[in-house]
């Protein structure tokens, strides 16, 4: 991606990071993205042993496995595939 000139001309060189993220992101999904650690820290902040009474047993078992940890759309929690997609 390119510089433009104030008169509206290209001008070589890339463009910084910031103004290309602005060019590239017009609904602001970067903002979102930004957002993700203070998400997760407020998250990980509202479970505890008063609103999750499971917690304590749950600390207690050994953990073998894998955790994913991540930003989901509005159809995220839907676990059918699209109509359109041959699954």
């Amino acid at each position: 991606m390119r510089a433009r000139a104030s008169s509206g001309g290209m001008v070589e060189g890339p463009l910084p990071l910031p103004a290309r993220v602005n060019a590239l992101d017009s609904e602001g999904m970067f903002g979102h993205v930004r957002r993700f650690v203070d998400d997760l820290e407020g998250a990980f902040g509202a479970v505890n042993d008063r609103t999750c009474p499971w917690l304590a047993e749950l600390r207690s078992r050994p953990f073998s496995g894998l955790l994913c940890l991540g930003m989901g759309g509005s159809a995220a929690a839907d676990p059918s595939p699209p109509p359109h997609l041959p699954f």
